[in-house]
C-alpha cells in the first residue's frame, strides 16, 4: 500500500485507526495486549507516514467510586485508596502500561490502543482505541505526565437509561522500556494484523 494512499492529515488518520483497530487487535492477541497493541498501531500509522514511538507509561483510572492502576511505584501505590484495583497483578512479568505517541501537524497524539483493559466496578468499558491531544515537546517519544478525561456510559439502569459517568486518567511515562524495540520476526508476526487494520481504515 503506498505510503500517500490517504492524503488526509494526522489526526483524520489516527481518527480512521481508532475506529476500526480495536475489535481486530482483540482477535489476533486478546484484550491484554498492550505491547502488541502499541506496536501494531505504530506499524499502521507508519504507512500513512505518521510517525510514532512507544512509550511505558503507569495508568491510573479513576471514577468517582472506583479506581484502577498499572505501573505504579511503591510511593505511589501507598498514596492510592485501598479500593483501587490493581491491574498488573505480582504475577504478571511485566508490571506497565504500552502506548503510542504520534506526530501531528502542531502537536502530538498520546494512542492507547488497549485502553479497555481498564476494569472498574460497575463501569462498562467498551472495546475502544482512546487517543489524546497532548501538548508539542521534544524530544516527539516523551510523554513525561499527561492527565484527560473520559466520558463512559455505564450499564443501563433499572429504569432502562444509560447514566453518563467521568473518568480520570493519569498517565506517567516510566523508565522501564523492556518492549520498547520489537526483534525482526516479532515485527513479521505483527504483519497479518496491521494488514488488516490497514484494508479497513480505507474503506471507510
Amino acid at each position: 500500500m503506498p505510503k500517500d494512499a490517504l492524503t488526509e492529515d494526522p489526526q483524520t488518520i489516527i481518527s480512521r485507526y481508532a475506529a476500526v483497530a480495536r475489535p481486530i487487535l482483540i482477535d489476533f492477541y486478546g484484550v491484554k495486549s498492550c505491547v502488541e497493541s502499541t506496536r501494531i498501531t505504530i506499524g499502521c500509522l507508519k504507512r500513512f507516514g505518521v510517525k510514532a514511538a512507544a512509550v511505558p507509561v503507569s495508568l491510573r483510572a479513576k471514577s468517582a467510586e472506583a479506581g484502577w492502576f498499572c505501573g505504579l511505584t511503591e510511593e505511589e501505590l501507598k498514596q492510592l485508596p485501598v479500593k483501587f484495583i490493581d491491574g498488573c497483578p505480582p504475577a504478571q512479568a511485566w508490571r506497565g502500561h504500552h502506548v503510542a505517541m504520534a506526530e501531528g501537524k502542531c502537536c502530538r497524539y498520546l494512542i492507547d490502543a488497549s485502553f479497555d483493559q481498564v476494569r472498574l466496578d460497575g463501569i462498562l468499558i467498551p472495546p475502544m482505541v482512546l487517543f489524546f491531544e497532548a501538548a508539542a515537546e521534544s524530544p516527539s517519544t516523551r510523554l513525561g505526565t499527561f492527565e484527560g478525561f473520559l466520558y463512559v456510559e455505564l450499564p443501563l439502569s433499572q429504569e432502562g437509561a444509560a447514566i453518563a459517568e467521568v473518568l480520570e486518567l493519569a498517565y506517567k511515562e516510566i523508565a522501564d522500556r523492556s518492549f520498547g524495540d520489537p526483534s525482526e520476526g516479532e515485527i513479521d508476526a505483527l504483519q497479518p494484523a496491521i494488514d488488516l487494520i490497514c484494508e479497513r481504515m480505507m474503506d471507510l
